[in-house]
Order: structure tokens, then sequence, then C-alpha cells
């Protein structure tokens, strides 16, 4: 069954999964469905995001996991084309994804098990924001939110950053996508 059709913005989500071999279940992307929206979750600890795409159709599904590896490697498909198309799509089924203007489809299969409960996680931050305390972040993962939500502005519309006290998270958010930033350790 096919889930949502993706782009090449959306499959830049895999590079926020863990890369360590150590924790497997941070290695993969939940895909779920919340209201109307399909969202994109992966973390690796200390960055998490939780992109949302809308559904070309409306449809029930279980969540399930897809290896980061997946979705890292159908961009890497379409950045290599020689025609560079942005408007290529990428479909997501729950056990394979498919470029079908290429001929490509890749198996997703994933780990039997439960992601991270990461709606406690967000709703258990310390929102209160003091401008007088600084935050520390490290520059390598704020970077990489910025760049995301820089290249999804060209879709959505415009980004925010919330700094949040010295030892809570940053969060960067546009109208589909929310990335919480751990801070770094003083």
């Amino acid at each position: 069954m096919r889930i949502v059709v993706l782009n090449k913005h959306d499959l830049q989500v895999g590079t926020f999964a863990s890369k360590d071999d150590a924790r497997p279940i941070l290695r993969q992307v939940l895909v779920r469905k919340v209201d109307n929206k399909i969202q994109l979750i992966a973390t690796d600890s200390y960055v998490l995001i939780r992109h949302s795409v809308v559904p070309q159709e409306a449809q029930k599904f279980e969540p399930f996991l897809v290896p980061a590896i997946v979705l890292e490697r159908a961009a890497k498909l379409l950045n290599t084309r020689k025609n560079h198309d942005l408007g290529m799509k990428v479909e997501l089924h729950t056990n394979f994804l498919e470029i079908p203007e290429i001929g490509v489809k890749i198996s997703c299969n994933s780990l039997d098990a439960n992601y991270p409960d990461i709606d406690k996680l967000i709703d258990g931050i310390n929102h209160d924001h003091d401008p007088k305390k600084s935050v520390t972040l490290n520059p390598e993962y704020t970077a990489k939110a910025a760049s995301f939500l820089k290249s999804s502005n060209a879709y959505y519309g415009k980004m925010d950053v919330k700094l949040n006290a010295p030892l809570a998270p940053a969060e960067f958010y546009t109208e589909n996508t929310y990335i919480l930033v751990m801070p770094l350790k003083s």
C-alpha cells in the first residue's frame, strides 16, 4: 500500500537519524499519521526532526519504521540524476520505496521494534525562555537544522527559532517541520 509521495527535500529527514550501530532503533525513521498529515520522525538523541507531509489521498495505516539509509540512498539517486529534476517524486510504501520515473525500487526491511515516544520528550521540555541566560548549542547540529529548514523555506514559508533556558533544547520550526537540538553540557 502506498503511504505517501515524497520529494527530494522530504528524504533528507533520514540524515537526522543515528549512525551508531549500537542503537539500531535510532537508525530508523518513524512514519506515522497524525490528523491529516504523515509525519517522518528521526533522531540521533542529540537532534530530533518531526517533518510533516500532506498525503495525496486519505488512508489508514499503522506506524512503521523505514531504515534511514533507504531515504538517504533515494535522495542520493535523485541528486545524481543528470537532469536533477526537482519535481521527481518518491513513493513510500510500508515495505519498499519506489522512484517510478527511473524504475528504482528499494526494499525497506526494518526493525520490528518500538520507536522512542518522542511526544513525551517534546511535551516534557522546559519552554520557559530567560533572555539573560545563554544557550550553548552544537554548531554542527544547529547548522544541520538551519540548512534543512532553509531548504524547506522554499516550500513552506517562514522559519522560527526558539532558544530555551540554558539546559533546554533549541527549537527550529516551520509550518510542517519541527527540529529539536539538544544543548551542549556546560
